[in-house]
């Protein structure tokens, strides 16, 4: 099943809004999760439903879909 992955190389939380991940805010599933802001986010295959909104918003351009 295909699902947004997050390259924890490009990822930079610090250029998003508050250190929050803009592919997390979009995320209709909230299949995408940070602990705390400012860290690199996860994806939760359970709820991913390879919408792809999520990888216009990145403005690292660290979200895949696989």
């Amino acid at each position: 099943m295909a699902g947004a992955v997050i390259d924890p190389q490009k990822c930079d939380p610090s250029a998003c809004e508050n250190g929050i991940c803009a592919a997390r805010r979009t995320c209709p599933t909230k299949a995408i999760f940070q602990i705390e802001p400012y860290e690199v986010p996860v994806t939760d295959w359970q709820r991913c439903r390879a919408c792809s909104k999520c990888l216009s918003v990145c403005p690292a351009k660290a979200v895949s879909m696989k």
